[in-house]
């Protein structure tokens, strides 16, 4: 099995054993919230983790409160009972499907997938990375995000102008088109036939990405493309589509306006993607008073809060400031992103956290006409996001200098602008 932390198989870090529940589609219902807060107050240090699949890491466990803390989580349903099926719930999609116009709401789809792959026969062929990702056709374009799996919404010629979802596998678009109705089926049937390529090792230079699991990257290193598509989609007579451009991940604005006009959903931005647990229970009881009991996780790190009525918008936005590192960062056109840095993990390089933090204190009164996104990267296996962003600051492996990069994900392999850490923040101001 690769190294993949989950809530039955922890990871060490510098600051104690980390576990990762993952969040289907990135819903939470206010009760899970708390069990959540309570988790990893109880049994943690307190400190909450906001991931790039719109998952949650509790940091700090103690090694004796593992079996208590699985025990807690199975009571409301945020883990499966089974080790090897709970590691596959790796489900993307919109937070803002259901809510706001798109070509299909794919709030159901995740569920039923969810439910669909914690009975997958043979879980342990596939990779605990395998991720899945529904696009509805949305605003976010969140099938930008890395995947092995992504189906986007289209209506076009090819679909007899019928909503269906389209294939992309790893990035690379096709021309498989999928009905909503049969797609769960379709995709326990695409698992299934590629349980023979089980085997096919991962060449990545990080030691811990290397799965001899599933996956679909590797599939493509070692088949080709077009070979797995065939595999994938016999008799469908399917083929790659070529990329004019390749689509970006766009977070949505501080507020947006949902298909109920008297409604919006309130998009709260953590600089270091990190909460406490006070703050997931506090914003539990936002979504109580004020919206529908729910909230959603992001891919970038943050919270949506749907169903805002519009005379509760500006108490929301008190009380979430109020609570320290919750912003409505995208107002002023800075998105920042980090991972957990030296502080947390054994490879990090430099203290993203704090950097973060600093960074945040001082651009946020630079005038921004245009969206600037900055990603902080203690190592180069780009645990916070590995989409491209405009500025990444990034200390690779076995290096003691922190390059700057421009238009570039931690995968690059351009040189970057090596900076000393007392000149970050001057270096990003002249930037911008």
């Amino acid at each position: 099995m690769a190294d993949c932390p989950g809530i039955y198989k922890l990871s060490e870090m510098k600051d104690g054993l980390l576990a990762r529940i993952r969040i289907p589609g990135g819903i939470l219902s206010s009760k899970q919230a708390r069990v959540l807060s309570y988790a990893a107050k109880t049994y943690g240090n307190g400190t909450i983790d906001l991931t790039n699949r719109a998952n949650i890491q509790l940091r700090g466990i103690k090694p004796e409160a593992t079996d208590e803390l699985a025990q807690t989580l199975l009571t409301e349903k945020l883990i499966s009972q089974s080790i090897e099926h709970d590691r596959l719930r790796n489900i993307t999609m919109d937070p803002l499907a259901g809510l706001c116009d798109e070509l299909i709401d794919c709030t159901e789809l995740v569920k039923s997938l969810d439910e669909a792959l914690t009975t997958l026969e043979n879980p342990e062929l596939y990779s605990p990375k395998m991720a899945f990702v529904f696009d509805g056709g949305g605003q976010t374009n969140i099938s930008a995000t890395p995947h092995d799996f992504a189906f986007l919404a289209v209506k076009n010629e090819d679909t007899n102008y019928e909503p269906k979802f389209q294939l992309s596998l790893a990035g690379t678009l096709t021309s498989y088109y999928l009905d909503p109705e049969t797609i769960i089926d379709e995709i326990l049937n695409i698992l299934d036939r590629l349980k023979p390529y089980n085997g096919f090792s991962n060449q990545s230079e990080i030691a811990e990405d290397q799965t001899k699991n599933i996956r679909i990257k590797n599939l493509i290193s070692q088949l080709g493309a077009e070979q797995l598509l065939a595999i994938i989609a016999p008799n469908k007579n399917a083929d790659l589509v070529e990329q004019k451009k390749n689509k970006l991940l766009n977070h949505p604005k501080n507020l947006s306006e949902q298909i109920d006009k008297t409604k919006s959903a309130i998009n709260l931005i953590s600089p270091t993607g990190r909460l406490k647990f006070f703050q997931l229970e506090g914003l539990a009881e936002l979504v109580d008073s004020y919206g529908c009991g729910e909230l959603r996780l992001t891919t970038w790190q943050g919270i949506l809060l749907p169903s805002i009525k519009e005379d509760h918008i500006a108490d929301i936005w008190e009380k979430a400031e109020a609570m320290a590192q919750l912003t409505q960062q995208n107002e002023q056109n800075l998105q920042i992103i980090s991972c957990s840095g030296s502080e947390g993990c054994i490879y990090g390089g430099f203290e993203t956290k704090l950097t973060a933090l600093n960074l945040r204190d001082e651009l946020s009164e630079l005038a921004m006409p245009n969206p600037v996104s900055i990603h902080l990267s203690a190592c180069e296996k780009g645990c916070a996001t590995r989409n491209k962003t405009h500025y990444l600051i990034m200390q690779k492996r076995g290096s003691d200098k922190i390059s700057l990069y421009t238009n570039a994900g931690p995968n690059t392999e351009k040189p970057g602008k090596s900076i000393e850490k007392e000149q970050l923040i001057t270096e990003i101001k002249k930037l911008i």
